[in-house]
């Protein structure tokens, strides 16, 4: 069974680590348009939820629960 095991966690580990040369490089213009994108969605939705918090608590104070 051990041996098994062995041969396995071996083969799991050549396959992993032949990935890793796959990778590509992570510098360059396309990689930071890549995270400004992604930065930027990011902002989009957290002024989105600022004006759906915003829009709750106008809502609230007309109620005027004081």
């Amino acid at each position: 069974m051990l041996p098994r095991l062995v041969l396995r966690m071996r083969k799991a580990v050549r396959r992993l680590s032949r990935q890793d040369e796959d990778l590509p490089d992570f510098s360059g213009a396309e990689n930071e348009a890549r995270w400004q994108a992604m930065l930027s969605e990011l902002e989009a939705r957290d002024r989105a939820a600022e004006r759906r918090l915003a829009a709750a608590e106008r809502a609230l104070n007309r109620l005027g629960l004081n």
